[in-house]
């Protein structure tokens, strides 16, 4: 029997096995029953079963957050619920907690998101934040003190490792498309971390490093991949990370044993490892494995996962597809270290080949660990070119600001932000038609921050000006 014959085998076994047995919990309700928890008082809570998009909090009404309660939460119900506050990049609190309101609701969490966080804080700005959030948090809401969990894209992960780092109340993070903040030094303070990143991202071979630096400091952690861009993954993915965190906190005894959780779990995974690997994605398939078999540990037989992945790896397809990836990140690194070096000293026109090069390599073949890897390169320039966009903006350097812009179209042609940092620039010359006809092709191309639009310095001149104020009205 090979090791796909075994897989399947092993899924229509564990099938069968949910089928027959019951959960040790029965239809428990989600949340955690602590001796001398006080009961929330009725009427003091938001309405649960609803998102929340902007609640002050108590200690600084100008730090405000989203917000959802599972529908079981009630005022009056002696149980407390695990949480996750979640950052996002760009102060959008509301983005996840729709995005992954539903996996709340499934799986019993709080899930709270910051509508302050945001990439450009500092250090004691971001901390204000985080600490406002958590007192928040344990002050008003039923929260299971063992289960404080945060979450965060990008920059916003990079916040929430950072926050766990220092807070030991934090037990566990999930961090999408970005690794730790200040891994320059042994953390001392430890926490469960999954990890996810999508395979176009330009952050990937960021993660997969963290992956062996957690190994070397012994931290418990699990890093994921999906098939996307530099995003917030998933509702999925994210089921994946949501589901790590509550098998962990059952091995370290804060909730019960839920057999039929586990098992459910146990064959969904074992069925999707099994479909990958016959669509010929050996890698994405050990990754799945690796998850179940990571997640489960202590809590199930886990002899058949572990054999499955071990002649799964043993295989020559496997070994190919793995020692290719490898390489493709290895030629990565060059091609970024490239860009850095090449950025101003090449002309427009050269970058113009170069990204269509990328461009033309994806689309040729069937090979998509390298179109990934050209997805990965033009996203990392765009990023390059936004950062010294900004940077020679500040330093007055119109010239080298207007070709970082037009680069960063050329690499990311669909995104509004080249466009209306050119309207920035163009208001900073006093050419204010082309600044409201790059404004305009920034909100055709989807931009709509017009909180962002009425603070910018650039623009308070137009208050009283006709085409500014209808190009306002097109936003939200």
């Amino acid at each position: 029997m090979d090791y796909k014959e075994a897989l399947i085998g092993f899924a229509v076994s564990i099938l069968l096995f949910v089928n027959t047995s019951c959960s040790s919990t029965g239809n428990k309700t989600p949340g955690t029953k602590v001796p001398r928890q006080p009961v929330c008082p009725a009427g003091r809570l938001p309405v649960s079963g609803k998102i929340h998009e902007n609640l002050p909090c108590s200690a600084n009404p100008e730090i405000t957050y989203a917000l959802y309660l599972p529908a079981k939460l009630k005022p009056g119900y002696s149980l407390t619920w695990p949480v996750i506050i979640v950052f996002d990049s760009h102060a959008s609190g509301l983005l996840p907690v729709q995005k992954y309101c539903d996996l709340a609701e499934k799986y019993g969490y709080i899930l709270v998101g910051s509508n302050n966080s945001k990439n450009g804080q500092t250090a004691g700005e971001t901390e204000n934040i985080a600490v406002t959030l958590l007192t928040e948090v344990l002050s008003n809401y039923p929260t299971d003190t063992s289960r404080i969990y945060l979450a965060g894209f990008s920059g916003g992960s990079r916040v929430a490792s950072l926050v766990a780092l220092t807070h030991k109340e934090v037990k566990g993070v999930i961090g999408c498309g970005a690794g730790f903040a200040g891994m320059n030094r042994t953390p001392t303070q430890k926490f469960d971390y999954f990890g996810c990143v999508g395979l176009a991202d330009f952050n990937l071979n960021e993660m997969l490093q963290l992956d062996e630096a957690l190994n070397r400091m012994n931290f418990r952690h699990f890093i994921t991949t999906f098939n996307g861009p530099h995003e917030w993954p998933p509702s999925e993915i994210m089921e994946k990370g949501f589901l790590w965190l509550t098998m962990n906190a059952v091995k370290d005894g804060r909730i019960k044993k839920d057999d039929q959780l586990i098992n459910s779990f146990m064959t969904k995974m074992a069925m999707l490892a099994a479909d990958r690997i016959k669509e010929g994605k050996k890698l994405e398939g050990a990754n799945i494995l690796e998850l179940e078999l990571n997640s489960v540990e202590g809590l199930a037989d886990i002899t058949t996962i572990t054999k499955c992945l071990d002649d799964l790896k043993q295989n020559p397809d496997y070994m190919k597809l793995l020692k290719h990836r490898e390489d493709l990140l290895a030629m990565e690194q060059k091609e970024q270290q490239m860009m850095i070096e090449q950025l101003f000293m090449k002309d427009v026109k050269w970058w113009d080949r170069q990204i269509k090069k990328y461009g033309s390599n994806s689309k040729r073949g069937n090979d998509m660990e390298e179109t990934m890897k050209n997805k990965r390169l033009l996203s990392f320039l765009s990023l390059l070119c936004y950062s010294n966009a900004h940077a020679e903006m500040k330093q007055n350097n119109t010239e080298l600001s207007f070709k970082m812009m037009e680069i960063y179209e050329l690499a990311d042609p669909k995104n509004p932000e080249p466009n209306y940092l050119r309207s920035i620039l163009f208001m900073q010359q006093s050419d204010t038609l082309s600044s409201m006809n790059q404004l305009q092709n920034a909100i055709n191309k989807g931009f709509s921050d017009k909180g962002r639009v009425i603070q910018q310095n650039e623009f308070q001149s137009l208050k009283e000006y006709r085409p500014f104020f209808d190009l306002l009205q097109k936003m939200k």
